[in-house]
């Protein structure tokens, strides 16, 4: 896993986009606690952290903000007044920023609530598939970039009926024998990259994919760049196995194919820092504001500029400058080499 280039150029030019960026918020009424691994888990501080990212980003004019998903945390299930004031809660934390929010959505979202309420309540604005499942994936465009949003979640077994569950469920049990055994929590009886076939985990659908290709399609026409959003990482250098989607090399694969457009993909999930550069493409995971310690506070605010990306990290986020290199014709591959 690479570090983020440290030097950020000094410039009084103003930058076309100003973003804030905040993930893994996971905030609870409740006493801090750990993760699985042993790390501090602060969750009443996070809505701290989250108040003031949206303050930040509305004294600094950001064009609009992206949430990269898991809000609030799946304990607030079993609180006795419900998850419903905890996200109220969360929501107005973050209308300190008055501007436009974008959000993706994760896996404690649905610890919580279904798909129905997540897309009310956070403004996901799913869509109906022909299996009548909701699907969380849609696309903006702000000055000549195309920002599209993943849902990671399309094929799972969480909160899911019918042949999209079915789906997973057949990648589980094929991939995984402790999820044929019923266990589940499915952990992964091994290491290495399939350790990502997990039941709190998903991927990505035939019906999504064929619409993400549409998308780069049109951005490639239109003469668009592209940043990609989605709460679990898409390049296996930039997280442990156990975040990657199930399908990830298939998701690589294509943005690959458009990497004369894509520039920049965003995640979170992880709750550390992720970074690398591989075939043109710059991938970056914002580590959890669940996960600072107090008073620390992490969120990120993106400035792009013609020539570059900075990325202008507060508390444990990095910072560094992502240099945009000119592309050839239509179709054409970056004029980088790639890792």
């Amino acid at each position: 896993m690479s570090q983020l280039p440290v030097k950020i150029p000094s410039s009084s030019t103003t930058p076309r986009l100003r973003i804030g960026i905040i993930a893994d918020v996971q905030h609870a009424p409740i006493d801090d606690g750990f993760s699985y691994s042993g790390t501090p888990r602060y969750y009443r501080h996070a809505i701290s952290a989250a108040s003031s990212a949206a303050r930040k980003f509305q004294s600094t004019s950001c064009d609009f903000a992206i949430d990269l998903g898991d809000v609030i945390d799946g304990q607030c299930a079993n609180l006795p007044s419900g998850p419903d004031p905890v996200l109220t809660s969360i929501s107005q934390a973050l209308s300190a920023y008055e501007g436009e929010w974008f959000h993706t959505y994760g896996n404690h979202e649905m610890y919580c609530f279904d798909r129905q309420t997540i897309g009310e309540r956070l403004g996901v604005p799913f869509v109906r598939e022909e299996t009548g499942d909701l699907v969380g994936y849609y696309s903006i465009q702000k000055s000549d970039y195309r920002f599209i949003f993943l849902d990671n979640y399309d094929e799972t077994v969480l909160s899911r009926t019918g042949p999209k569950k079915a789906a997973a469920e057949q990648i589980l049990s094929k991939k995984n024998p402790n999820y044929a055994k019923g266990d589940i929590n499915s952990p992964y009886p091994g290491t290495g990259l399939n350790r990502r076939f997990v039941a709190f985990n998903g991927g990505i659908g035939p019906t999504q994919m064929n619409w993400l290709r549409s998308q780069l399609e049109l951005a490639r026409k239109r003469g668009e760049k592209v940043v990609v959003s989605s709460h679990q990482p898409l390049h296996p250098k930039t997280t442990a196995p156990i975040c990657l989607p199930f399908n990830y090399p298939e998701i690589l694969k294509l943005l690959q194919k458009f990497n004369d457009v894509v520039v920049l993909t965003l995640s979170g999930h992880t709750h550390s820092n992720g970074y690398i550069e591989s075939k043109g493409i710059h991938h970056i995971v914002v580590p959890a504001a669940l996960e600072s310690k107090p008073p620390i506070q992490t969120f990120a605010i993106l400035e792009i500029y013609e020539d570059r990306i900075e990325v202008l990290g507060e508390g444990d986020c990095q910072s560094g400058t992502i240099m945009l290199e000119e592309t050839g014709e239509k179709g054409g591959k970056r004029k980088r080499k790639g890792k």
